[in-house]
């Protein structure tokens, strides 16, 4: 829906092709769909996740997910880069 939204802003008269994008999420097809926008200025939030199972399996899976992303850090992807 976000890019249907981008697309409708840059059919407006007054557009400006300068305006900045950040989208925040998880879902891996972000980089694509930002990519195909062709936006010069588009940047994706992501918080790292990371489970610390170490390859084990553990029973107890979903309180340690929960544990886990309480506290995270973020990336972010300046789409520009991959261009």
């Amino acid at each position: 829906k976000i890019m249907e939204h981008i697309r409708r802003m840059k059919n407006q008269p007054g557009y400006r092709p300068n305006t900045r994008h950040c989208i925040y999420g998880q879902d891996a097809d972000l980089i694509m769909l930002a990519l195909v926008t062709h936006e010069p200025h588009f940047t994706i939030l992501r918080e790292v996740v990371d489970f610390g199972f170490g390859g084990r399996r553990n029973d107890n899976a979903l309180k340690q997910v929960k544990k886990f992303t309480k506290e995270s850090d973020f990336q972010l992807l300046h789409l520009s880069v991959l261009r």
